[in-house]
């Protein structure tokens, strides 16, 4: 049987499937990643960017010099990560909330939720939005049509 957050992954995945991502832009509370008009995901929480299996850039990297002549930047370093990449598949881990879009074959950007109380994340694309809420859950808004 499938589940609702199966559902709104396969939705999601229908509106996203083959889109690149095309701006991050950080905010003081939070990021946001744009995929196309009307097509963003907007993060509250941690997020990290895992490339060909390994941890390539965490939220929490940004702003930090590790030693380097410059500061890692968020904005910059995500694109660079993902590359020409598109988006091949949406996962909703119902569990926790979690969400994880997959570009191509060797990126990953997971979202992970943290809290149990505060929305962490959106996700909306056209007539589909969903919303990672605290302990996990997940809001899923859907047009009549789907």
């Amino acid at each position: 049987m499938e589940t609702d957050a199966v559902k709104a992954a396969a939705m999601l995945g229908r509106r996203l499937k083959g889109l690149p991502l095309q701006k991050v832009k950080r905010f003081e509370f939070e990021w946001r990643f744009e995929f196309g008009v009307n097509r963003v995901l907007q993060v509250r929480c941690p997020w990290r960017l895992l490339s060909d299996g390994r941890i390539a850039f965490t939220d929490s990297d940004d702003g930090h010099q590790f030693g380097l002549p410059v500061p890692k930047d968020g904005e910059s370093e995500a694109p660079k990560i993902i590359g020409e990449s598109v988006i091949q598949k949406i996962v909703l881990h119902e569990v926790t909330g979690d969400l994880s879009i997959y570009f191509g074959e060797r990126a990953i950007l997971e979202v992970l939720n943290m809290s149990c109380g505060y929305e962490s994340w959106e996700i909306g694309a056209d007539d589909v939005r969903v919303i990672g809420l605290g302990g996990g859950d997940l809001a899923i808004y859907a047009s009549a049509n789907e």
